[in-house]
């Protein structure tokens, strides 16, 4: 009998093994609190985010190519605390108990009281990460659930039925308006801006 996780390791080598896409193919990746952080630092683009028990970042090229990636263990102590942002993300987090306010703010505020995200955080600002959005080309690491598929195993696996005649129209579609999937250890669909749009 398999597992969940066996699962997910058979859809990740399913989707970033088989591309529909160039090889020279750039895919927007905008910043984010919930799995992972985007931005530029000294001319590479870097991801950072947990993957546990782990932090990893990955550094690309100008051009969207991976370099290279680094790993450094999640620590049990305590964040450091930061007064001024600390306070603010507590405000944003009482108004929205209140009522709804940005859902970016929102999540990021939930995101830096997350250790793991906060340290990806604290990282990254260590790295001297400017955060925003970035354009890699697709990749995948064998050892770990991270990189780009196009989004053709979704096809296969007939998530289309309700919205499409075949599988063939549905991927059409989805690759029209530049949809993909990021792994970064579960499988997020990303829109032709790069944002998040379900998992």
């Amino acid at each position: 009998m398999s597992s969940f996780f066996d699962h997910l390791d058979r859809n990740f080598l399913e989707g970033t093994t088989q591309p529909v896409r160039p090889a020279d193919w750039l895919y927007p990746l905008a910043h984010q609190w919930s799995d992972f952080l985007a931005g530029t630092c000294g001319g590479e683009q870097v991801l950072v985010g947990p993957y546990d028990p782990d932090l990893v970042a990955c550094f690309f090229s100008s051009s969207g190519v991976l370099l290279r990636t680094e790993e450094r263990p999640q620590s049990q102590s305590e964040v450091r605390p930061d007064p001024e942002r600390d306070a603010i993300y507590l405000e944003i987090i009482r108004q929205a108990a209140r009522n709804p306010l940005d859902p970016g703010r929102m999540l990021e505020a939930l995101a830096w009281v997350n250790r793991p995200m906060r340290q990806a955080w604290d990282w990254a600002r260590e790295l001297g990460v400017e955060f925003g959005r970035i354009r890699v080309r697709r990749f995948g690491l064998l050892d770990k659930r991270i990189g780009i598929e196009d989004g053709n195993r979704l096809a296969a696996q007939r998530i289309w039925t309700d919205t499409c005649d075949s599988g063939e129209e549905w991927l059409q579609k989805w690759l029209g308006a530049e949809h993909f999937v990021f792994w970064w250890s579960r499988d997020l669909w990303i829109d032709g801006e790069g944002r998040i749009f379900a998992t």
